[in-house]
């Protein structure tokens, strides 16, 4: 048995011996056992590592990248900004960091940088940048992170090496290399022991014997029993040492999403669309010039700012200074389901009014934006009264669920069939868009409806391509929010065979590209509804918003 155990004791301390000194020597002092530092391919400037590698929780990661030709930028934050901030921006996508290979992927994009430096925006969770060996340490909590790496400067060699960091590893390989030596010398102490106690029986069978009995020494047996108790201690503290770090565990994530906005940053985008807002208002009103109008504005609510300034010029209204206007949301309103990428959005109920307003109009305000460096820009304004909408929290508690979005398409569409063919449906049809649909279908005394094109429309600039009309849908207190927009157009033809027709207001003719007389007019609205559908009931509308606009130009 006690040589069973001596041997045990030699493996065992030689593995810890080997064990414990290479853990110290991987480690080192720093307790960080860091990869070799990776050259970027040639021509390329940027590094950014996908989702799937950083998925751990309870580990600690050190990315450190240095640019021989000036600064380098490391930055981590939600994958989805991250992608879209880079863009087309030419990368290298790191897939896989190995101890013996370092950081490898595949290189992708065209472009030679971003649009913005790095270091100016916001989006970043963590960054470091500067000149020199920058270094970014992480604590993985299985949130999706994507870290990224640009160099500036002029081209030159840029490098990118990744570390794991271990609490007290390097102590508890020096621990454990110590404990091992121990073990290995049991063996060699033991048979030094034995040789002892030997040579102590040969003297005492040469010697004259002895009568009385030897008495045996206190303790001998107890000794014998506490000496694994002895080895024990070591071993517990190798163990505890090791214990103060948590295992990494790895996480898997299925699908990646963001909220379209946190509520810790409403008011800053609402601020910056008042600026931009604002200088737009001033332009146009000073100059009649519209071109400020699609920085802050966008879709039917742009289609609507050039209309507007078009008929201020054509109609001679005087060019004066703009009245600023203040977004204010009410509180706790901001709706912002969570997106698995760009474009997002975001809505809030509230007012949009100068100072010296008594009494301002509460509407919904919807606002989106099609990537991570694009201003937020309004898309839809509908009045709304004194309804009430309850948001939830931002994120997976706001985005609807697919029957909840079809429910949203089938109210959408029954808008549409409505205006083309009196047909209500489910809906409880609310007076403004009785009134349009009269505007459409109703004949004048000279006139009669010759056709009416009305379609969902989404809310790009190009008025002629404003991409997909789906509506925006997002989960609130009682059911799901419904934001939809909409181009109402309808030719409107005169009764007789040489009658014609001719708009009774000259500046408006001109504004819209039809003056003098014609055989037929069109007309041109854009809509806006916001909609209220209960996860039991019938839809109930909350806002109606039409505006006339001109003809869709690119």
């Amino acid at each position: 048995m006690r040589r069973t155990l001596l041997v045990l004791a030699a493996v065992l301390g030689g593995l810890l011996l080997v064990v414990g000194v290479a853990v110290a020597v991987v480690f080192g002092p720093d307790d960080t056992a860091d990869t070799p530092a990776s050259p970027l391919p040639d021509g390329v400037r940027a590094a950014t590592t996908v989702p799937d590698l950083l998925g751990y929780r309870d580990a600690t990661l050190r990315v450190t990248a240095e640019s021989a030709g000036g600064p380098v930028f490391v930055g981590a934050g939600n994958p989805i900004d991250v992608d879209s901030y880079l863009g087309d921006t030419r990368q290298l996508r790191v897939t896989t960091v190995t101890p013996l290979d370092g950081a490898t992927g595949t290189v992708r994009g065209t472009a030679p940088a971003p649009a913005v430096a790095a270091s100016s925006l916001d989006l970043w969770d963590r960054s470091v940048h500067g000149r020199g060996a920058q270094a970014l340490t992480l604590e993985l909590d299985g949130t999706p992170t994507s870290v990224a790496v640009l160099a500036a400067g002029k081209r030159a060699a840029v490098t990118v090496s990744f570390g794991l960091v271990v609490a007290h590893a390097f102590v508890a390989g020096l621990a454990a290399a110590a404990l091992g030596l121990v073990l290995l010398t049991l063996p060699v102490l033991a048979r030094r022991r034995r040789r002892r106690r030997e040579r102590a029986a040969e003297r005492s069978a040469a010697a004259p014997e002895v009568t009385a009995p030897e008495a045996v020494p206190a303790g001998t047996h107890l000794r014998s029993t506490r000496r694994p108790l002895r080895w024990a201690v070591p071993v517990l503290c190798v163990v505890a040492l090791a214990g103060c770090t948590a295992v990494p565990q790895r996480v898997t994530t299925a699908e990646i999403t963001r909220p379209g906005l946190e509520r810790d940053e409403l008011t800053a985008a609402l601020a910056s669309y008042d600026e931009r807002n604002n200088a737009a208002i001033d332009l146009a009103s000073r100059t009649h010039d519209a071109s400020g109008w699609a920085t802050a504005d966008r879709g039917i609510i742009l289609r609507s700012d050039l209309h507007s300034t078009r008929y201020a010029e054509e109609s001679g209204e005087a060019e004066t200074a703009g009245t600023a206007l203040t977004t204010t949301p009410d509180a706790s309103s901001l709706v912002s389901p969570s997106f698995t990428g760009y474009p997002m959005w975001f809505a809030v109920t509230g007012t949009m009014a100068d100072a010296d307003e008594k009494k301002p109009e509460r509407a919904l305000l919807v606002f989106e934006r099609d990537g991570v460096l694009d201003p937020w820009r309004m898309s839809a304004s509908v009045e709304i009264g004194d309804e009430k909408v309850r948001a939830l929290a931002p994120g997976a508690a706001s985005r609807p669920s697919p029957a909840q979005v079809a429910a949203a398409q089938a109210v959408s569409d029954q808008v549409v069939a409505y205006l083309e063919t009196g047909e209500k449906g489910e809906l409880t049809v609310p007076d403004r868009l009785a009134r349009l649909r009269e505007e459409i279908v109703g004949d004048g005394v000279n006139s009669r409806l010759e056709r009416a094109t009305i379609r969902a429309v989404g809310s790009g600039d190009d008025a002629l391509d404003p991409g997909d009309g789906a509506p925006k849908v997002a989960v609130v207190e009682g059911g799901v929010l419904v934001t939809a927009t909409f181009s109402v157009d309808h030719t409107q033809a005169a009764v007789g065979g040489d009658a014609t027709l001719a708009f009774t207001d000259e500046a408006f003719a001109r504004a819209v590209g039809q003056t003098g007389r014609h055989h037929a007019l069109e007309l041109r609205k854009v809509l806006a509804v916001a909609v209220l559908v209960p996860d039991d009931g019938t839809p109930t509308f909350l806002g109606v918003r039409t505006d006339t606009v001109g003809p869709p130009t690119r």
